[in-house]
């Protein structure tokens, strides 16, 4: 999904103000809810596959948006409290559950597919972060914060692409032997989480 959200970013440099911003990552929001009905009424997962697509390309837009400064830290400060507020009200308000990582137990993953709730947290989330990128590039500018940012930036590809097939090679070694760490009500749960 990252290479195809990628393949929109020559059309989203076209953006040219914040309204037009604003409007795309809005509509995005929209469809992103609109199948999440669709999937609710169905009762098929996959029939809001296309939120794939629609979820992802929300911080690709703001991201796209904060390159070309046509969001200020103003601007997404506010769009970050509003994206919060209704990422709250909306997993109160159901049928959402509130993990944004798969459990094993939730009745309605907000990840596979991704849910108007994780769109939502996209766009706070995303936007949050462009309102303290100043803040964060003047710390990180410090040559000993720097140094460490380096390091860590040249193992932190290698972590991210080996993590699932780490979890995966735990996971199924641990059921191979009959311990299973999903259920959290489970006698000796963190302890098989540990391992």
């Amino acid at each position: 999904m990252y290479l195809v959200v990628l393949a929109f970013v020559p059309a989203l440099t076209r953006l040219s103000t914040g309204r037009a911003v604003a409007v795309v990552v809005a509509s995005l929001l929209a469809a992103a809810a609109s199948f999440d009905g669709i999937r609710i009424a169905v009762g098929t997962p996959m029939s809001s596959a296309a939120n794939f697509l629609i979820v992802w390309l929300i911080p690709v837009v703001i991201g796209v948006a904060y390159a070309r400064r046509l969001i200020g830290p103003r601007a997404a400060l506010a769009a970050a409290a509003v994206a919060f507020a209704a990422q709250v009200l909306v997993c109160l308000a159901g049928p959402y559950e509130v993990s944004l990582v798969v459990t094993g137990t939730e009745r309605l993953s907000n990840v596979s597919p991704p849910t108007l709730l994780l769109a939502l947290h996209c766009t706070w989330m995303s936007c949050a972060f462009v309102a303290a990128a100043s803040a964060i590039r003047r710390w990180a500018a410090r040559p000993r914060v720097w140094y460490v940012v380096a390091v860590g930036n040249g193992g932190a590809m290698t972590l991210y692409l080996w993590h699932i097939p780490a979890i995966a090679v735990a996971t199924f070694a641990t059921h191979g032997l009959g311990l299973d760490a999903y259920d959290v009500d489970v006698q000796g749960f963190w302890a098989v989480l540990a391992l």
